[in-house]
């Protein structure tokens, strides 16, 4: 799990630049801006300000862009966006580092600890397509209010869609596929009040959806297949507990491709597994399908609910989740699994066959 940190390295060189690189224009621009196939996207949100509607054209644009002003609202009509041979220098942008990320909302940060010291608000990004980047598809970090909606991240080179130190992020109908790790991720957020909704992840090689010492929000309505776990809710200390989420009417189903450990992390290698409650508390899983995890690599996981004491990597025991009036079938080494470590965990009322201990599947096929 590539923690904060790792971002703030590329924000480091041209911090500074977050004041100059993009002049804002006093008050809303009258009519949308448009942007048509040739022409910068980045130009466009420099001059266009605050405020601004940038709307692109249909096309394939090779170009990294950066929001670093309060109410924009950046929509595509049938647009792929691809990394340029030469990235567009600005604040998201480190020229030492060969990972360069597609759309970034960024906040502004202190100049010497790279830490938020506020936020950009209100920002919407809405159709396109982010592909291929050789770091993550889309980024926010330091943002309030974002949406992120009908989004296609595809074959980035770290994660498809992220929020970090971010509050009311909302991702809706998005699809992130190919990410070389998290599919979706909301991390270093005490107070996310994050919503994530309609949206897929399939074949990322970590996990569907990742929210790390993150708390509070809503997971409902999304699907992940063909990941090595389908969700993680994951405490490591670094920022706060991963705690209050509420995940609804979600699908975990056959995330059975297998991934390496992340030594940097001390997170071992991962197949087969629907949900990883990893040091979570106060979490509630309810009415859920979690379906045929079975692992096909070496791991210490797998299976369909997995409750894990994450205090090794700086983090907690599961405590205080309820996990209940779910479909969990299908599973190995069992539909539902409790390390033991937790305290007021309740599992109750899920359809199920199998367990660790046994007793925890109160309905059974």
């Amino acid at each position: 799990m590539r923690s904060v940190r790792r971002l703030r390295v590329v924000v480091v060189a041209l911090v500074g630049l977050v004041a100059v690189c993009t002049p804002g224009v006093a008050g809303a621009q009258e009519g949308p801006v448009v942007v048509s196939p040739g022409e910068s996207i980045q130009a466009a949100v420099d001059s266009a300000g605050a405020g601004a509607t940038i709307v692109v054209r249909p096309g394939t644009y090779r170009e990294n862009v950066t929001i670093t002003e309060d109410d924009v609202s950046l929509i595509g009509v049938g647009v792929t966006l691809e990394e340029p041979d030469a990235p567009t220098p600005g604040p998201c942008v480190d020229p030492e580092d060969p990972e360069i990320n597609g759309i970034c909302v960024l906040g502004p940060l202190d100049p010497d600890s790279h830490e938020p010291v506020g936020s950009v608000h209100n920002v919407s990004v809405i159709g396109f397509t982010v592909r291929g980047f050789s770091g993550i598809g889309v980024v926010l970090f330091g943002a309030d209010n974002t949406l992120v909606q009908y989004v296609d991240a595809e074959d980035n080179g770290s994660y498809g869609i992220t929020a970090f130190a971010s509050t009311g992020t909302r991702f809706l109908n998005n699809r992130a596929s190919g990410s070389e790790e998290a599919g979706f991720y909301i991390g270093d957020s005490p107070d996310a009040q994050a919503t994530l909704m309609g949206n897929v992840a399939v074949h990322n090689e970590l996990t569907g959806f990742l929210l790390r010492d993150a708390s509070f929000g809503h997971l409902t309505e999304n699907q992940a297949t063909g990941n090595c776990v389908g969700a993680i809710v994951l405490d490591t200390g670094e920022t706060g507990p991963a705690m209050g989420w509420d995940l609804q009417t979600n699908g975990f189903v056959a995330n059975n491709a297998a991934c390496p450990a992340l030594e940097e992390e001390g997170f071992p290698a991962t197949s087969g597994t629907g949900l990883l409650l990893a040091g979570a508390q106060h979490t509630t899983v309810n009415q859920n399908l979690i379906l045929d995890n079975v692992p096909s690599g070496d791991t210490p996981f797998g299976g369909g609910v997995r409750l894990f004491d994450t205090t090794s990597l700086g983090g907690s025991v599961p405590q205080a989740n309820l996990v209940s009036g779910n479909v969990i079938i299908g599973n190995q080494p069992a539909d539902i699994i409790d390390d033991g470590t937790g305290q007021q965990n309740q599992l109750l009322g899920n359809l199920c066959n199998t367990s660790i201990p046994d007793g925890l599947c109160t309905l059974s096929t």
